[in-house]
């Protein structure tokens, strides 16, 4: 459990370091995809995450619920090269910032672990699955 913490604590003061986020800002090949606004107020990572393969409705809603201001994800919401945003992407843009919610993308590299990337990244930080959020058809 004291492994559990610190790796925790090391990944918020990670990302409390950093002042200002912006769509799609690459770190290698993990990259802070949405972050907080500028001069935001909340400035801390809560000690719970959600982590989910892509980014929908379904699981902004429950973070916000929950109250987690981090959500990890694989696939990215905001491709490079996106010229105009939809609605429903527009959307859920509005809803991650107003709830300031980070949005970590941990790229398409740890997809070759053989565990798969999401599997790895939780095993990495000791987390356990509590839930698992279905799509809706």
């Amino acid at each position: 459990m004291i492994v559990f913490y610190l790796i925790i604590s090391k990944l918020i003061e990670y990302f409390d370091q950093l002042k200002t986020f912006s769509i799609s800002e690459i770190y290698h090949d993990s990259y802070i995809e949405i972050g907080p606004i500028k001069n935001s107020k909340i400035k801390t990572i809560n000690k719970d995450i959600l982590i989910t393969p892509f980014i929908t409705i379904d699981s902004i809603n429950y973070a916000i619920q929950q109250k987690y201001n981090l959500i990890i994800t694989r696939l990215s919401l905001i491709k490079n090269n996106l010229n105009t945003l939809d609605e429903k992407i527009n959307s859920l843009l509005y809803l991650l910032f107003q709830s300031h919610i980070i949005v970590y993308n941990i790229g398409y590299l740890w997809e070759f672990n053989k565990d798969g990337g999401i599997e790895y990244f939780i095993n990495l930080l000791g987390l356990q699955i509590t839930k698992i959020l279905k799509i809706n058809q």
